[in-house]
């Protein structure tokens, strides 16, 4: 597997966790006035806890299970699935050369978080075009601190896919193929590195990282796609054979603060202000 040079110079390198959105403490209400209520929330809350399902086999064998010593990436996906859907899961991913082979991993729809050891760390391939499939309305994953590819080198695969209504979070993610975020979608990218195409038809934002092409696709019916570009370094030489449009938008708003474009351009077409 071929990757573009890794450890492009990025302005901020602290990793900002994600959290379960929740009710801020001056607004709960005391659970005194709701004895009853109070005590099943309680009972609830005891069994829905957030569980850590960890792959300790590299390949991608026939599902049977996530078993503690015989599990892999789409095992412990699908355990994590299969939990409660309350809180958000983790399926945490060991240092190494993952490979997929038996094609996109299940959908994700409800709250999942993927965690690796490390940006350079975790090699994540996939033969099939689309890895993981992020799916509305609530769908909504966090990728962190591994990297993701595929061994089809085109710029038109898209490893990862975000539907309408879904919500995608990076955090030092590196990124071999390409993006694509439906409209309704909400995509949030920190400290990460895109090497190929990322299509992007909702809202978006890309903060602390460095990127080759952004495409803002418009959209038939509904509110017009919207991306912030902030301390982003676009760089042509993640892929210095495709036309320099950096930032291509042919519908919305796109805001760029405090950014670097080295060899690519912005380009606006269509139907943006």
């Amino acid at each position: 597997m071929s990757h573009a040079p890794r450890g492009w110079p990025l302005v901020a390198r602290n990793v900002v966790g994600m959290g379960v959105p929740g009710m801020s403490p001056e607004r709960r209400t005391p659970m005194s006035r709701f004895p009853v209520a109070g005590l099943l929330l309680a009972l609830f809350a005891l069994n829905a806890h957030a569980e850590t399902f960890t792959v300790t086999r590299t390949d991608d064998p026939v599902p049977n299970g996530c078993a503690p010593n015989d599990c892999s990436l789409r095992e412990a996906v699908q355990a994590a699935l299969n939990a409660s859907p309350t809180v958000a899961h983790v399926v945490h991913l060991p240092g190494g050369a993952h490979t997929i082979t038996r094609g996109t991993l299940p959908a994700i729809d409800r709250l999942l978080r993927i965690q690796g050891v490390g940006m350079t760390a975790i090699d994540l391939d996939s033969d099939d075009e689309t890895l993981l499939e992020v799916i509305g309305p609530n769908g909504h994953l966090t990728i962190a601190r591994l990297g993701l590819d595929s061994t089809d080198d085109s710029n038109f695969n898209y490893i990862v896919t975000v539907g309408e209504g879904a919500q995608l979070s990076m955090r030092e993610v590196y990124v071999g193929s390409g993006l694509h975020a439906a409209p309704g979608s909400a995509v949030d990218i920190r400290d990460s590195e895109l090497s190929r195409r990322f299509r992007s038809s909702g809202t978006l934002l890309i903060q602390d990282s460095a990127f080759f092409l952004l495409e803002q696709l418009p959209v038939p019916a509904g509110p017009a796609p919207t991306a912030v570009l902030r301390r982003v370094h676009v760089d042509r030489a993640f892929n210095p054979g495709l036309y320099p449009n950096g930032v291509h938008v042919d519908q919305g708003e796109v805001l760029i603060e405090g950014s670097t474009l080295t060899g690519v351009y912005v380009r606006l077409e269509g139907d943006q202000p």
